[in-house]
């Protein structure tokens, strides 16, 4: 009885070892695409820093950074290897684009700090992956996609 134990913990820590070294710290094994390009609003690049989300029913997600000219490049858990398929796209502000004026976060009289909302050209439909409507598919190899909002 002692020796089947001690073969089902040695089976069982050679299993977990096994599903726990896929050489890639359980990232994607498989075809993957590079993706750069530029977020306009109302056909011009958006000059506001924002985070350009892609996220797919699978569960990846991949994002990037614009810089003031609306260009970003996605990453996958820091990588620019970005898994081939169809994304749910958002674009979101950065946190910390509203105002730096201490009026706008508290009230002179009350002294109590209120919560500015930032001020942001993005619609707050395209902040979300579900809601905005925008959809793109990821190809094998180096491609520009454009996010129009």
């Amino acid at each position: 009885m002692q020796h089947r134990l001690i073969h089902l913990a040695v089976s069982a820590a050679i299993l977990g070892f096994t599903i726990g070294c896929d050489g890639d710290d359980g990232g994607y094994q498989g075809t993957t695409g590079t993706v750069s390009g530029v977020v306009k609003i109302g056909g011009k690049p958006l000059t506001e820093k924002a985070t350009v989300t892609f996220m797919a029913k699978e569960g990846f997600i991949a994002t990037g950074q614009t810089d003031g000219s609306g260009k970003f490049t996605l990453k996958y858990k820091q990588s620019s290897d970005i898994p081939v398929g169809k994304y749910a796209v958002a674009v979101l502000p950065v946190a910390g684009t509203g105002s730096s004026n201490s009026e706008d976060f508290m009230d002179k009289e009350s002294g109590e700090t209120k919560v500015a909302e930032a001020k942001t050209a993005i619609p707050k439909k395209v902040q979300s992956p579900g809601g905005s409507g925008i959809t793109k598919e990821i190809k094998e190899g180096e491609q520009t996609i454009d996010i129009e909002i």
